[in-house]
């Protein structure tokens, strides 16, 4: 259900959770806050010691000479929401973007709907999370902003996955107001335009080429500007919608 990126040194970089739709969709989780009193999301990060053998400290001592087995710890994520809301120490995880897919197939369009600052938690005086009544309308949680910030797509060469091209998605900001208020649903639906229906100006900024003798290996370019770390996750969350309906087998 989770997926944990973590770097060459062990640090967790971002959290990547399955949303479980008929759909394809995953939130990605940052460890850091996205925008200043942002509330932390009911999960949290944690490690778990991971011994190199069983038995006892005492054993493992005299087994190594005098000195303990070495030790590793693993990163796991736990979840508030399932532990009766009892507090959890652990640090905190906060939302960043919405990746979702347009359909069940490769073919697919994959869009990235980052975190909307205005619609979500923020903290009070008292450090509590207060939030804005118009997000309960959102078809995105409320969370995360209406418009993609990017989508991406596939490229084939004979029906063979060769490359991914990730765009930036531009709007003016008459098309960014009808495109909240047709998926919000908060104004006159004859004048809405919905996602699926609106064509969105985009600039390329991400090229993803797989490696043609080692399919598991891919060469990524990104434009100036682009958080990297944003289309690593893109990249591992696209991925594993991809196979998401046929391991479903529906």
């Amino acid at each position: 259900q989770f997926m944990i990126l973590e770097d060459s040194r062990g640090q967790v970089a971002a959290v990547i959770k399955s949303r479980c739709t008929h759909v394809p969709s995953m939130v990605v989780y940052s460890t850091k806050r996205r925008f200043d009193g942002q509330v932390p999301s009911g999960h949290r990060l944690t490690r778990q010691v991971i011994g190199a053998g069983s038995g006892s400290g005492d054993n493992d001592a005299h087994a190594n000479g005098g000195s303990a087995r070495a030790r590793k710890s693993m990163a796991v994520v736990i979840d508030e929401n399932n532990n009766h809301g009892m507090f959890m120490e652990g640090e905190p995880l906060y939302p960043w973007a919405l990746i979702s897919k347009s359909g069940r197939t490769m073919e697919d369009d994959c869009m990235v709907h980052l975190v909307n600052d205005e619609k979500v938690g923020k903290k009070g005086s008292a450090g509590t999370g207060s939030y804005s009544s118009s997000s309960s309308s959102s078809s995105f949680g409320g969370i995360f902003h209406a418009k993609p910030s990017f989508c991406g797509r596939h490229g084939f060469d004979r029906e063979l996955h060769t490359h991914t091209v990730v765009s930036r998605t531009m709007a003016t900001p008459c098309e960014e107001t009808s495109m909240d208020s047709g998926i919000g649903g908060n104004t006159n639906t004859n004048s809405s335009v919905s996602l699926e229906e609106a064509v969105l100006p985009s600039v390329p900024c991400c090229v993803i080429v797989r490696d043609p003798s080692n399919y598991d290996a891919v060469d990524i370019t990104i434009a100036p500007g682009i958080d990297p770390l944003l289309m690593i996750c893109y990249l591992a969350s696209h991925a594993k919608m991809d196979v998401e309906p046929l391991m479903s087998g529906f």
